[in-house]
């Protein structure tokens, strides 16, 4: 790692951190004018100055000014819902969004989208981060049920060996995995073995791959490397895929029988302040990669609702170098598109760790058969729609009780990134439903 990306990593940080105290610096001022406010001297000049941002400075436009988003999802210490510091954050920032770094416009785009990654939340007081759903993980039972023939292979590895002798040995091994599990009923066996072999392959023949820090090209070979994996998980599945980025949507897939120039574009696949993100430090591409998967799942849900299908969740892969993440996005109330990490792994040239990569297929196998669940829920719905003649006239009581009515609701607008120029045009503004309605009942999806 160069000293000048080090330097720039430790800017970013350094960046994040004074915005955090700047934030609870601003809350604390906010709280302490409510309370002067309910005194009976409260019409005094003084509590009314200036030094509260949130009631009397603009925050977009000198036409936007702070808004609360009524829920009872709160962070530790703060008296504002977690949703109101986010979108207020979001319209603040808009107003300079050309001269933010990559990671603060990450920020600005997924605040005025109503996006909440989870896993990029302030940790509290403990050093816990704030959880949603904790119980919602893959249930990879089943899979490692599958995949458990080839645990045997943890035991070819012998540290007394070389390096050399292991791999030779491990590709014995797999190969003969390989030979014995060649029919179709042995789909998911078959994967589990490719993958082993593709890392193994990988230490041998790409060791540059294993650095900590990766150039551009180097980071092309990643995604070359991710893109034949992908295509062997989809082999044998009515999903093609298409890869364009270090990521993987629903978006990015379409049926077999689905002509290319007959899919729908996905509004987002434009993502200007985000197109040279190798050049920039770890954490800004980390940052500005995991933006442009969260708003592809969000353009995903909003296609699903909108054409009448109840999808209000959808699952993404994210990869940085020989990482990857499994990330779920899902609508919840009043309005939120919440984002948590499922899984993750590092892959390294550790040829003992080789057996452990096991779990990582049970993940991908589950993750292949969910986007899978998800066409056919949406291709039935499609002909089940084509084929009713059913009246769409509805009464105002079945309205109100209409479950994809109540979801449709939920919908926020869309903001899209401003291209980058020499002259770049100025920020669009914020969607007209960024702050939604209350709900009583959301924090109950918290685990505080």
């Amino acid at each position: 790692m160069s000293d000048q990306t080090v330097k720039e990593s430790e800017e970013i940080e350094k960046q994040y951190v004074r915005q955090f105290v700047q934030l609870s610096i601003e809350i604390e001022a906010n709280r302490r004018v409510k309370a002067l406010r309910r005194e009976p001297y409260q019409n005094n000049p003084a509590v009314s100055s200036p030094s509260n941002p949130s009631n009397h400075s603009t925050t977009f436009s000198n036409s936007y000014e702070d808004q609360q988003e009524p829920n009872d999802a709160n962070l530790n210490n703060y008296i504002e819902s977690m949703g109101t510091i986010i979108k207020n954050e979001a319209l603040r920032g808009c107003k300079m969004y050309h001269n933010l770094v990559v990671s603060s416009k990450a920020s600005v785009c997924l605040g005025l989208n109503s996006i909440i990654d989870i896993n990029n939340l302030p940790t509290d007081p403990e050093g816990k981060r704030l959880q949603i759903n904790s119980h919602k993980r893959y249930k990879i039972d089943g899979y490692d049920k599958v995949l458990n023939p080839l645990r045997s292979i943890k035991t070819v590895y012998d540290s007394e060996k070389t390096d050399d002798v292991n791999s030779y040995n491990l590709y014995k091994e797999l190969q003969q995995y390989k030979i014995k599990y060649t029919s179709d009923s042995h789909s998911d066996i078959d994967f589990g073995i490719f993958l082993l072999l593709r890392f193994l392959e990988t230490i041998e023949m790409q060791p540059h791959l294993y650095k900590k820090e990766l150039n551009c090209s180097e980071y092309e070979d990643a995604d070359r490397f991710w893109v034949v994996i992908m295509e062997r998980l989809f082999s044998n599945t009515e999903l093609n895929i298409t890869w364009n980025d270090a990521h993987l949507t629903i978006s990015d897939l379409f049926p077999k029988r689905t002509d290319l120039k007959e899919r729908k574009i996905n509004p987002f696949d434009y993502m200007g302040p985000f197109k040279d993100e190798y050049g920039l430090p770890v954490v800004a591409r980390y940052n500005s990669n995991r933006c442009k998967v969260l708003l592809k799942s969000k353009a995903a849900i909003n296609n699903f609702i909108q054409n009448g299908c109840i999808i209000d969740s959808v699952d993404s892969l994210q990869f940085d170098g020989l990482f990857v993440c499994i990330i779920n996005t899902t609508l919840v109330e009043p309005g939120f598109y919440v984002n948590t990490k499922l899984h993750d792994t590092k892959v390294d040239d550790s040829l003992c760790r080789l057996g452990e990569y096991i779990t990582l297929a049970s993940h991908l196998l589950c993750f292949r058969d969910r986007c899978i669940e998800i066409y056919k829920q949406y291709d039935n719905h499609l002909k089940n729609g084509r084929a009713s003649s059913v009246s769409g006239k509805r009464n105002n009581e079945h309205l109100l009780k209409d479950d994809l009515v109540q979801k449709q609701n939920l919908i926020r607008g869309n903001w899209y990134p401003p291209p980058t120029r020499t002259t770049p045009p100025p920020p669009p503004p914020p969607p007209k439903n960024l702050f939604g309605n209350s709900c009583k009942n959301y924090g109950v999806l918290f685990n505080q």
